[in-house]
C-alpha cells in the first residue's frame, strides 16, 4: 500500500502536512505508547513478524512511514482537499498499542475517530499475514474486524484484493496461499453493505512484467491503480503536454 501511495500521479500543488517514521505512528497520531506492550499471537493471526517484533511499537516495513498530504489551489497557499497513508501492515497485529486500545487497528479507529469522515478509504493487506501461515478463516475473520472498525469513518470503502506475486522460490508469499486468503474475502460479500467494494486484482497484477521483485509492482502498475482512486476522490492527476497520465 505504501508503493501505491507513493506512485499516486497527483497534480502539484500539494505539500506535506505531517509524516512519520518506522517508530513514529503514535506520535504521528497525537497519542502516548503503553505502558506495556501486549505480545502477537501469532495462531490469530496477529502481527508484526520482524523489526517490530524486536523493536516495539514500529512497523515491520522501513519504506511505509504514515503521511498526511493537502492539495492546494492554484495559488498554491489554500488546501482544497487532503489525501493520507497510514501504515496496516496486517488485517490485525499488535504493533501500535496505547493504555486504552491493545491492536494497530484499535488505534487506527481511535485516531480517526479524532479526525473527519472520509469519502473514499482504500485498504488491504495480505501479503504480511501470508508469512504467518494465518488459515483463511481466521484472516477472514480479522479483515472483518478491521473493516467495521473503519467504517464509521468513511462513506465509500473499497478492499483491495492482495495481488499476486512472482511466485519467487523459498518466499513466504507464495500464489497458492493468497488465493486462500482472497478467497476468504469474496465470502465476507454477503454481510458487506453497499458502502464496501472489493476490487480483485490478481489478473491484472499476474504478468511478470508488473513485479519489480517477488510482491511489489511497478511504478507504472501503481501509478495506473492510483490513478483510478484519485479520480473517484477529486484529487486532480497529473498529465502530460499529451494529455496522458504522467508517468514519470
Amino acid at each position: 500500500m505504501a508503493r501505491l501511495y507513493n506512485n499516486l500521479p497527483v497534480a502539484e500543488p500539494f505539500a506535506q502536512i505531517k509524516k512519520s517514521g518506522q517508530c513514529g505512528l503514535i506520535k504521528y497520531y497525537g497519542f502516548e505508547r503503553a505502558k506495556e506492550w501486549i505480545w502477537p499471537n501469532a495462531t490469530l493471526g496477529e502481527g508484526p513478524v520482524a523489526y517490530g517484533l524486536n523493536n516495539t511499537f514500529c512497523t515491520d516495513c522501513g519504506g511505509c512511514g504514515s503521511t498526511l498530504q493537502a492539495v492546494l489551489g492554484k495559488d498554491g497557499q489554500e488546501m482544497v482537499k487532503s489525501y493520507e497513508y497510514i501504515s496496516v501492515e496486517f488485517a490485525r497485529d499488535r504493533e501500535q498499542q496505547t493504555e486504552t486500545t491493545k491492536t494497530s487497528q484499535e488505534t487506527l479507529g481511535l485516531y480517526l475517530n479524532t479526525t473527519y469522515v472520509r469519502e473514499l478509504c482504500v485498504l488491504g493487506t495480505g501479503l504480511h499475514d501470508v508469512i504467518l501461515n494465518v488459515i483463511a478463516d481466521q484472516y477472514a475473520s480479522n479483515v472483518m474486524e478491521l473493516l467495521g472498525i473503519v467504517k464509521p469513518f468513511c462513506r465509500q470503502v473499497v478492499w483491495l484484493q492482495t495481488t499476486a506475486t512472482r511466485n519467487d522460490p523459498g518466499r513466504p508469499q507464495e500464489n497458492r496461499k493468497l488465493l486462500q486468503l482472497n478467497e476468504a474475502i469474496l465470502g465476507l460479500c454477503p454481510l458487506l453493505g453497499p458502502d464496501f467494494l472489493i476490487l480483485d486484482l490478481w489478473s491484472m497484477s499476474l504478468p511478470r512484467a508488473t513485479h519489480v521483485d517477488n510482491v511489489h509492482g511497478t511504478p507504472v502498475f501503481y501509478r495506473e491503480l492510483g490513478r483510478m482512486f484519485l479520480e473517484a476522490a477529486g484529487i486532480p492527476v497529473a498529465v502530460t503536454e499529451e494529455g496522458d497520465v504522467e508517468s514519470g
